[in-house]
């Protein structure tokens, strides 16, 4: 019995729906860099200051921005950084910045919403101060 006409048939029926099935999963799999749909609003002010700093060793602006207060004086401070300092830098200083790790050098609460996190990253090393401020519940960075 030759088996390769039924073989065929069921390659030419199944092949476009297998294509499509592959391509669903893959697009909806793949949120991107700067997808914020999955991102939570910060419960602790260690919480907003890590995701701020990892969104910024990321060079993810919208993440970044979710992570601040929201003013248009954070939109514009996070947006020069990413112009001035992250799209100047090579391909590969990115690369390093993206798997850098994060160190937090001293946390200062001056009162109950405001934080003080002094950070270094494992490339620049450079100790760094955010402000963390409490807004409604919820912890957001001042840039």
């Amino acid at each position: 019995m030759n088996i390769t006409p039924i073989v065929e048939g069921i390659k030419g029926r199944f092949l476009p729906i297998a294509i499509l099935v592959v391509s669903i999963g893959i697009f909806t799999s793949c949120g991107g860099d700067n997808d914020t749909t999955a991102m939570e609003p910060a419960t602790t002010s260690l919480d907003a200051a890590r995701e701020f700093i990892q969104a910024k060793l990321e060079g993810n602006e919208k993440k970044m921005n979710f992570y601040t207060t929201g003013s248009e004086a954070d939109k514009e401070a996070v947006h020069m950084y990413m112009q001035s300092e992250f799209n100047a830098l090579l391909d590969g200083e990115r690369k390093q910045l993206k798997v850098a790790s994060i160190t937090i050098l001293s946390v200062t609460e001056p009162n109950d919403s405001i934080t003080q996190v002094k950070y270094a990253n494992s490339v620049k090393q450079q100790p760094q101060v955010l402000t963390v401020v409490k807004r409604n519940g919820i912890w957001a960075v001042k840039p």
